[in-house]
């Protein structure tokens, strides 16, 4: 195999695909530290010490069975493409139950001075298919892992506190790794949207016990002032609904069911002759590098809208909005059906003792 022939070479702010050439290699210091979070075997095999910081690779061990359950309940082939056509809620629900998509945020403390990651990458390892890297590969077998488990690698570099050559530390006397799990998301009830006055129950996945009752203040189609961007078009016509959430919850969001409208070039000015044929045979004019351009804020158009929830105090007091997606027409309340989650931790943050010189 490939991984058994190349040299084993670990960089600060490199990742596991790009060259290795003209840059300091770090030295590794072994660590095999193994531990239980987040319902995941974790391993923290090697740190490396380089010029710059710190590169601490991860191992997480995702049980296969879960694994292939989630493959057979979402139509994903070994290659992982999809045999079926899915909705947009329900990619974002294939999204959020991946096992192999493990969302976290680790820091080091090192001598009891907290180092940030700056980069950052990762991989996975699929026993027995072609699904996996040669690098990922390489990583198991460097590392000395089961060959015949699935694998997610996770790769961090971590920056000196200061550019100071005086500042790096000599001896590691203590270095702690905290972990926290990143929010997930947690679909819960659609619904079209109510007039004003009108409420809705919400259920919190989950709990049972957790039900909120959703009333609306105002809705309204709105439609923004956009600046040129490079003859193209972007959408600009949405609808924002002002609403009350009993009682009050953290982390709660509404968000478009539909994906709205992308953005389009605008139309050109041809010739008069073109232009009669064009219209004549219904002919939309050439757009050469439609698929090169990307624009600012996503396909869906603007991202985020900043809105100002109008009203007396007294009725604006704990309000919300939402905004759905962006279309070139505007938009009749009525046809927006929304989308409600909540996010929260799948569990408690935790750390890790990696060095403790005593």
């Amino acid at each position: 195999m490939k991984h058994q022939h190349r040299r084993w070479k670990v960089c600060f702010g490199k990742n596991y695909w790009g060259t290795q050439k003209g840059t300091d290699q770090g030295e590794e210091l072994h660590l095999d530290r193994e531990f239980e979070w987040n319902g995941h075997r974790w391993l923290i095999p090697a740190l490396y010490r380089c010029r710059q910081g710190l590169v601490v690779d991860f191992a997480i061990e995702v049980p296969q069975g879960e694994l292939r359950a989630y493959m057979e309940k979402w139509g994903l082939t070994e290659n992982g493409e999809c045999t079926r056509t899915l909705t947009k809620a329900e990619e974002r629900q294939m999204e959020q139950e991946n096992p192999l998509d493990i969302g976290f945020c680790a820091s080091l403390r090192l001598n009891g001075v907290r180092l940030h990651p700056s980069d950052g990458c990762g991989m996975g390892y699929l026993p027995g298919t072609d699904a996996g890297s040669d690098e990922a590969a390489a990583l198991v077998h460097y590392y000395g892992l089961d060959e015949t488990k699935v694998w997610r690698f996770w790769r961090n570099s971590y920056p000196w506190a200061t550019k100071s050559r005086k500042s790096r530390p000599k001896r590691f006397r203590t270095l702690e790794l905290e972990l926290e799990a990143e929010r997930e998301q947690h679909l819960a009830e659609q619904f079209p949207t109510p007039a004003a006055g009108e409420s809705v129950t919400i259920h919190e996945p989950g709990n049972e016990n957790a039900a909120y009752q959703l009333t609306v203040l105002d809705v309204r189609s709105e439609t923004l002032e956009l600046p040129d961007c490079d003859g193209w078009e972007r959408p600009n016509c949405f609808c924002m609904m002002t609403y009350r959430l009993t009682p009050k919850a953290e982390h709660f969001y509404l968000t478009d069911c539909a994906e709205g409208d992308h953005p389009r070039r605008k139309p050109r000015k041809l010739p008069p002759e073109q232009a009669a044929l064009a219209r004549k045979y219904r002919l939309e004019p050439q757009m050469e590098g439609d698929a090169a351009i990307a624009v600012i804020g996503g396909a869906d158009g603007p991202t985020a809208v900043f809105c100002t929830v109008r009203g007396s105090a007294e009725k604006t007091e704990g309000a919300a909005a939402a905004t759905s997606a962006c279309y070139f027409a505007p938009v009749r309340p009525e046809t927006v059906t929304w989308q409600a989650e909540f996010d929260r931790k799948p569990c408690g943050d935790t750390t890790v003792s990696l060095i403790c010189d005593v």
